[in-house]
């Protein structure tokens, strides 16, 4: 009867711990700006782009922070809360710029750093 007691409180013991977050895709930190009731997956700035159809969103790091490094030393502050997006399939990704900070809802993302993923919508936070 004992043994029953003591498995019982070990399952309880583990389900209590686990820490699994279901579709928090974004941020492993578990930032409050990732993931809202809206659905968007990131709440970042854009800091960098390549060919035009990338675009890389850091978020959990300030505003003037990001004014005042540069690329590389932004990507450590905002480690690990930094994603290249491909926004080739979006109309409005030519007016996109550096230093816009935008709502960005996110599919097929893998788990570099920073990691990747292709943007199934993007819209800028005003």
């Amino acid at each position: 009867m004992k043994l029953k007691y003591f498995l019982l409180l070990i399952l309880i013991i583990l389900v209590g711990c686990n820490d699994v977050k279901i579709n928090d895709v974004s941020n492993s930190a578990g930032d409050a700006d990732s993931m809202n009731n809206s659905g968007w997956d990131i709440n970042g700035y854009i800091v960098d782009t390549k060919e035009n159809s990338k675009k890389l969103i850091v978020w959990g790091v300030e505003k003037e922070e990001i004014e005042k490094s540069n690329v590389e030393e932004i990507i450590k502050k905002a480690d690990p809360n930094a994603m290249w997006v491909s926004t080739k399939d979006l109309s409005n990704s030519t007016s996109l710029k550096i230093g816009d900070k935008v709502f960005v809802w996110v599919d097929q993302v893998d788990s570099s750093f920073p990691s990747s993923g292709k943007a199934t919508r993007i819209e800028i936070d005003q």
